[in-house]
């Protein structure tokens, strides 16, 4: 079988109705709860790793690169939901009156690095300010969250390699090759242009589950 990317059946997949409920305040709260008794910065991290980690993963049949929000919709309960939310009420969420969105991010710098750059970084400055508490509590939150990003694309590798065991001809080979561009990213900086478009688009897709929709990719 051959491989046929039709943007128009690529619209017609993603305009497709979402299953069940966005239970983005069910993932979060599964942190929250996990971390009530840690300090808010270190909680809120927490949040976020479920976030990112623990969505259904979502792969598009006519998708060239993966990540959607498809996998934020669940089947969850309107009761479920609300638990969730009163969880996650003491941890109000940032946006842009809090210059959390309406910003491009540091992409240049993101794709020089890769994830694993970017934790290194993190450990670098963990010995670095080990006698600074706030710092040190900053530095623990961003590697938690980096930690869940590369666990989320982890995920959307294990879910192209799904789609892949299932397929045949073109169609197997391009799922195995979008598992593996996931699984490299994961860890390193992108290798070529093909997974650094990927990167950008994770990045991208993270900042709209964390609910920062408006976040530019700027002179990339």
């Amino acid at each position: 079988m051959k491989m046929q990317f039709d943007l128009m059946a690529l619209k017609a997949e993603i305009g497709m109705p979402a299953a069940g409920r966005y239970a983005a305040a069910v993932y979060r709260a599964e942190g929250y709860a996990a971390h009530k008794e840690d300090e808010n910065v270190i909680a809120r991290a927490y949040a976020i790793r479920s976030l990112f980690a623990s969505h259904k993963k979502h792969i598009y049949d006519n998708d060239r690169f993966a990540g959607s929000m498809r996998g934020m919709f669940a089947e969850v309960s309107a009761e479920a939901v609300s638990a969730a939310q009163e969880i996650c009420a003491p941890y109000p969420e940032r946006g842009f009156h809090t210059n959390s969105d309406h910003y491009a991010a540091n992409y240049s710098h993101f794709l020089a690095r890769g994830i694993g750059g970017v934790l290194a970084d993190i450990d670098a400055s963990l010995v670095r300010y080990a006698d600074d508490a706030e710092k040190t509590a900053f530095l623990r939150s961003t590697k938690i969250a980096m930690e869940g990003f590369a666990e989320m694309i982890l995920g959307y590798a294990a879910e192209a390699e799904h789609k892949a065991a299932l397929a045949e001809g073109d169609a197997k080979q391009h799922f195995a090759e979008i598992a593996a561009r996931c699984r490299r990213v994961s860890a390193e900086a992108p290798q070529s242009f093909a997974d650094a478009l990927q990167l950008v688009w994770f990045t991208y897709v993270a900042f709209a589950c964390e609910g920062r929709y408006a976040m530019a990719f700027g002179r990339l």
